[in-house]
């Protein structure tokens, strides 16, 4: 996910990858390691690993900013992101 909401469904989903086979356990057993690394041409490159199967998921984002916004969404983008960082500034 893509962006600065506090809800996942506000933000844009970008890419997307799983973990198959996870042995089943009761909720909040399972324990996921994530490694993220941006380089500087914007690709993401994610991993997870399951610690106790050692099961992994893996996924390569190489989307630009411009082939997933239009320059007039990126402009909403910004002044909405801006507006909300005046509110969190003022809140302190």
């Amino acid at each position: 996910m893509e962006g600065d909401h506090k809800l996942a469904k506000d933000c844009i989903l970008i890419g997307e990858f799983s973990i198959d086979d996870i042995p089943d356990a009761r909720a909040g057993d399972p324990k996921l390691e994530f490694k993220i690394n941006c380089d500087g041409d914007g690709i993401i490159k994610v991993c997870a690993v399951e610690q106790k199967s050692g099961k992994s998921g893996r996924a390569l984002i190489k989307k630009s900013v411009e082939a997933i916004y239009s320059d007039k969404k990126i402009e909403r983008i910004i002044k909405e992101a801006n507006a909300r960082q005046k509110k969190k500034v003022r809140k302190l």
